[in-house]
C-alpha cells in the first residue's frame, strides 16, 4: 500500500510560505572549515565520507548581533538558514563484474542545497553568544558516481546546532560547535566557521 504524500507536502508548503516572510532575516554569510563523519547507505552499500577535514561548506543564516542586547541576554527565536556543502563518499565493499571479477563500488561525489526553518535559544554575555537550535527542512541533492550515474533527488532534512558566537569586529564574527545532520545518512560535524554581518547594526 503506497503511503499518501499529503502531510509531507503540507510541510514543503509551510516551509515555503515561511521561509519567503522570512529571508529579510537572512543577514549573515559564513564560509566553514569543518571536521565531518558521515556513515551512509546508498543502494544498500555502505559508505563513509573521505575528506573528514577538507569538507569546506558556505551558509546563509540569522545571526543576533550583540550591539543590540545588554550584557546579559537571553530570547527564543525562530529563523531561516540555507546552506550548502559538498561531500565525496568512498566504500571498502565490492561486487561481482560480469566477468566474475570483484570490483569496488565507484566513488560518489554529493554536492547538497539545504534550507532550514530553526527554532533557537541565545544566550547573550559579555564574552560572546551561546546557542542551541533544531531545525527541519528540505535539501536537494546531486550525486554523481566515478562510473558515469548523475541524479538530482530531493529529501527532508533535520539538524540541532550547539555554537559558540564571538564577534571579532563589527562585522566579522567566529561561529564555532558541533552539528548533527540527518537525511538520507546521518552527519557529525564540528565546525569553525567565520562569517560577515550585513545587516544594520
Amino acid at each position: 500500500m503506497q503511503r499518501s504524500t499529503t502531510p509531507i507536502r503540507c510541510i514543503f508548503n509551510i516551509l515555503v510560505l515561511f521561509f519567503i516572510s522570512s529571508c529579510s532575516q537572512l543577514n549573515s554569510g559564513t564560509g566553514t572549515v569543518k571536521y565531518t563523519t558521515a556513515d551512509a547507505k546508498f543502494n544498500n552499500v555502505r559508505y563513509v565520507n573521505k575528506e573528514k577535514m577538507k569538507n569546506v561548506s558556505f551558509s546563509i543564516k540569522s545571526i543576533q548581533h550583540p550591539d543590540r542586547y545588554h550584557s546579559w541576554a537571553i530570547n527564543f527565536r525562530i529563523t531561516p538558514s540555507i546552506h550548502l556543502d559538498n561531500n565525496t563518499f568512498i566504500t571498502q565493499e565490492k561486487f561481482t563484474n560480469s566477468q566474475g571479477e570483484q570490483e569496488a563500488y565507484p566513488t560518489i561525489y554529493m554536492t547538497r542545497l539545504m534550507g532550514f526553518g530553526n527554532l533557537k535559544i541565545q544566550i547573550h554575555t559579555p564574552l560572546g553568544g551561546l546557542l542551541a537550535a533544531a531545525g527541519f527542512g528540505g535539501s536537494v541533492y546531486r550525486m554523481k558516481d566515478s562510473a558515469g550515474q548523475d541524479t538530482t533527488r530531493t529529501r527532508e532534512v533535520r539538524k540541532v546546532d550547539v555554537a559558540y558566537i564571538a564577534f571579532l569586529s563589527r562585522r566579522i564574527f567566529l561561529y564555532i560547535g558541533p552539528r548533527y545532520i540527518r537525511d538520507s545518512y546521518e552527519q557529525y560535524i564540528f565546525a569553525i566557521r567565520v562569517g560577515v554581518f550585513w545587516d544594520k547594526i
